[in-house]
C-alpha cells in the first residue's frame, strides 16, 4: 500500500482549504518511504496527522530510525514541494507497469514530471523516475 499516506496527506490538505482555513498552517512532511500532513499551531509547536491519528516526532524518529542530524527528512514541505509531489505521483500512476506501451499516458507522465521537477528541482526522485520514464518512451519510439 505504498503511496496510501501521500494521496490521504494530499487530501487533508485540500480538505483544509476547502474549510478556509490558512493553509500556511498545514504542509507535509517527508521521510523515507511515507509522508505526513502537520498542522504548525501559533506558537511555532505542530501536531502531526497520519492517516486517523496524531503521531509525534518521537514516533516516527523511532519507526523510520533517524535522528535529528539527518537534514534531508522531516523537514516542513513548501507549498510548491507539496505541488511537486502531487504531480510526480500522478505521473507514476501514468506508468507503473512495464509492459505499458500506451503513449497519450506516457506523453501526460513525462509533462507531469517536468512539472515536478521545475516545482522541486531539488528533489532527486522526481528526476529518477522521469529517467525512467524517458527509458521506456524512448524504447517505445524505437519500435
Amino acid at each position: 500500500m505504498y503511496g496510501v499516506c501521500r494521496q490521504f496527506s494530499l487530501l487533508y490538505i485540500s480538505l483544509f482549504q476547502l474549510l478556509h482555513f490558512p493553509i500556511d498552517k498545514f504542509t507535509l512532511v517527508s521521510l523515507p518511504r511515507h509522508i505526513f500532513a502537520r498542522y504548525i499551531c501559533a506558537n511555532q509547536t505542530h501536531f502531526n496527522i497520519d492517516f486517523y491519528e496524531f503521531c509525534s516526532d518521537e514516533y516516527y524518529k523511532k519507526k523510520f530510525k533517524f535522528d535529528d542530524t539527518d537534514k534531508a527528512y522531516f523537514m516542513n514541505l513548501s507549498y510548491s514541494q507539496i505541488m511537486s509531489s502531487y504531480k510526480h505521483n500522478l505521473g507514476l500512476s501514468l506508468f507503473p507497469l512495464p509492459s505499458s506501451s500506451n503513449n497519450n499516458a506516457l506523453l501526460k507522465a513525462k509533462q507531469l514530471f517536468e512539472e515536478a521537477i521545475t516545482l522541486d528541482p531539488h528533489s532527486a526522485r522526481n528526476y529518477f523516475n522521469y529517467a525512467l520514464l524517458l527509458e521506456k518512451y524512448c524504447a517505445n519510439d524505437d519500435e
